[in-house]
């Protein structure tokens, strides 16, 4: 190997070094007013995920078009909801529910694939400690809510067909819908609470795989 060569190499381990000095990879040191140089920043992920800059371009241009198509598509099923109750007067079981998993799709649109879409186009986590923990939270906050009243629904449903003549009265249903969604919502909310206090911005903030969520730990 000739001199440039060997160079290159000690560039690279330097460099790696000096991504590597906070401690392991997955709590890489970073001030919120003095973010890790880009150096850092690629040596950090590339000891990480070798490929992610390959797939980068890729990741981020089918995150937001999955956003962008779940943002309009559900604002528009929200709208014609609450059109709908505004123009009858009058709100069924399933539309409310209905109603209820599109605001949660949309916040999952939003706050999921929206944000992580342009966290992958910054690399580095600019917003802070408390946007950090905020985002993390409406993050899961969204998917539990989506997930249990997709639930609700399924078990209204249920309830519904199983006891036609009993169990079918609308004032019941209705009622047994708005239930369903204030425990789908609490219970969503309860169990995101742990998120707010397993992340925190001191560390670099950078996503070397679709699903590593590259904050650092208390």
């Amino acid at each position: 190997m000739d001199d440039s060569g060997m160079d290159q190499e000690d560039l690279r381990n330097d460099t790696y070094s000096v991504a590597l000095s906070a401690g392991s990879p997955a709590e890489l040191d970073c001030s919120l007013t003095s973010p890790a140089n880009e150096s850092s920043v690629a040596a950090f992920i590339n000891h990480t995920d070798p490929e992610y800059w390959n797939y980068r371009y890729s990741y981020i241009t089918i995150l937001l078009t999955l956003a962008f198509f779940g943002i309009v598509l559900n604002t528009l099923l929200v709208g014609h909801m609450l059109r709908r109750i505004v123009k009858n007067n009058q709100i069924f079981a399933l539309s409310f529910l209905i109603l209820q998993l599109s605001i949660a799709n949309l916040m999952v649109a939003v706050f999921c694939l929206m944000a992580d879409g342009i966290w992958n186009i910054t690399v580095q986590w600019y917003g802070g400690d408390l946007l950090c923990r905020l985002i993390k939270y409406l993050q899961m906050l969204s998917l539990y809510a989506a997930t249990l009243l997709l639930t609700g629904m399924s078990v209204e449903a249920c309830v519904t067909v199983t006891f036609p003549l009993t169990k079918s009265y609308r004032p019941d249903t209705l009622l047994r819908a708005r239930v369903a969604s204030i425990f789908c919502w609490s219970l969503a909310a309860l169990c995101s609470i742990p998120q707010v206090s397993l992340v925190q911005a001191h560390a670099m903030l950078i996503p070397p795989s679709p699903f590593w969520v590259g904050t650092g730990k208390k």
